[in-house]
């Protein structure tokens, strides 16, 4: 990831924000975003190597992702140690 800045910054700082988004992580892979459909057919592989930060999240906002604000984020409970 060191090699694209922009798509590292997306991960560290936004993707935890979107509800319903999860990360793969495939060795080897060139990044992107994979919308599944709903009929089962192939799904749609748009590459993101070469977008800003900004713009990966406008792709995943014009398809309906709902971006949490940081305000928004439930603070997992303390854990109990033993």
């Amino acid at each position: 990831m060191n090699r694209l800045p922009k798509v590292k910054a997306f991960i560290n700082d936004h993707a935890e924000f979107y509800e319903n988004f999860e990360i793969k992580y495939i060795g080897g892979a060139n990044p992107e975003l994979v919308f599944d459909k709903e009929d089962g057919s192939d799904a749609e592989r748009i590459a993101v190597d070469q977008m800003e930060t900004q713009e990966i999240c406008d792709v995943l906002e014009k398809r309906g992702y709902v971006k949490k604000t940081k305000e928004e984020e439930v603070p997992e409970p303390p854990r109990d140690e033993f």
